[in-house]
């Protein structure tokens, strides 16, 4: 059997479209250049013009972007022109700080600053004398009430904790020895107070004595805590730390501790420092009001009692009138005036927080009559 002749190469180029040869000679870099030559070989006997595609010295080539509106051309440029801007800037920045990073001395490590300390007196030791006190002078019967003994000693305790810390920030700012802790500590006393007198209107089922001292402490709470506001009034304004209202309510709230430590009326020491003005023989306090009778004694309202012209102090615990008072006979009352509390404090000091009784028999009344003052 006889085999057919070999194909000729050019045979098979002259079967190619012009397309696939110009594919050829446009790509020469994925076929052998034999091959190549060929293609440009068979389409340049076929008349086509097989030179590099070129364009004319005169004809400027237009850009990518040349489809794009003419106002909108500069973008692309604007836009590689600030990054290369930008890239410069950072660069430059970066060349410049470098070596001051490289030459610049490590930080000194922080100092530490002594400070000396001052902390806040507490009175402790002062408080637990206080509660003990207050705890003697219940009724044993009383105290053989556990819970409510333990109810009633942690709220004098609370008292005292701000009882003895308001009569210290008094002192304090009476000798002029405050200090830049001062404001702060006004506001923490004045909240002991409000935090306590919040706790002291509920019912806590304590026995006789102790409701009659809770009452007592409820009002020392109030006047504690207006003296320490119209002092941290007076601080925040830049005034004077005093008005005279301040001292009364100091007064007052003083004698009332005194009251709740037991020391007898004769020895409670009164330290009023605003001067107060004594009626005139034969005058009467302003703000009294007329009544036919003693007004009945109420718990936790101490008025003191004047008996033709001498003071007497009422009951602590009940607010009785004292023996001399309350064993006179009916029909030797001559006259009995009620002072209010502001105006009773004025005549007759801070121990008349509570109000006063004023009391004149008929002879003390005639007396007067007969012997008119100058």
């Amino acid at each position: 059997m006889s085999s057919s002749p070999a194909a000729n190469p050019a045979d098979s180029f002259r079967q190619k479209t012009e397309a696939e040869l110009r594919y050829l000679i446009q790509h020469p870099e994925f076929y052998h250049p034999d091959v190549v030559a060929a293609a440009r070989r068979e389409l340049h006997q076929r008349g086509f013009d097989t030179r590099p595609e070129s364009t004319s010295a005169g004809t400027a080539t237009e850009p990518e972007f040349a489809d794009l509106p003419a106002e909108r051309r500069w973008v692309a440029p604007a836009l590689g022109l600030g990054l290369l801007v930008l890239a410069l800037l950072g660069w430059h920045q970066y060349d410049a700080s470098a070596p001051a990073a490289r030459k610049a001395p490590k930080a000194a490590p922080a100092a530490l600053k002594a400070v000396a300390l001052r902390p806040v007196q507490t009175f402790d030791s002062l408080i637990i004398t206080q509660v003990l006190r207050q705890k003697a002078l219940l009724p044993a019967t009383e105290r053989a009430d556990t819970t409510a003994t333990r109810k009633y000693l942690l709220l004098a305790r609370r008292y005292w904790a701000a009882e003895n810390q308001a009569e210290d920030l008094y002192k304090q700012a009476i000798q002029n020895k405050t200090d830049d802790r001062f404001s702060g500590l006004l506001k923490m006393n004045s909240e002991q107070w409000r935090s306590l007198s919040y706790v002291l209107k509920y019912d806590h089922k304590l026995q006789p004595t102790m409701q009659k001292q809770l009452a007592v402490i409820a009002h020392a709470a109030t006047l504690r805590a207006y003296m320490i506001n119209e002092m941290a009034f007076q601080q925040a304004q830049g005034l004077p730390a005093f008005i005279p209202t301040t001292h009364t309510h100091r007064d007052s709230a003083f004698y009332l501790r005194q009251v709740l430590l037991g020391v007898p009326a004769s020895h409670r020491r009164l330290t009023s420092l605003t001067p107060m003005d004594t009626p005139k023989r034969g005058d009467f306090p302003e703000g009294a009001q007329l009544v036919a009778s003693l007004p009945e004694p109420k718990a936790g309202a101490n008025p003191v009692y004047i008996l033709n012209g001498k003071l007497f102090h009422s009951d602590p615990s009940s607010g009785a009138p004292p023996a001399e008072i309350r064993y006179l006979p009916t029909d030797s009352l001559g006259r009995i005036l009620v002072v209010q509390p502001t105006a009773a404090v004025r005549y007759f000091g801070p121990q008349a927080h509570d109000g006063a009784v004023v009391v004149f028999t008929k002879g003390t009344l005639r007396f007067i009559a007969s012997h008119p003052a100058d």
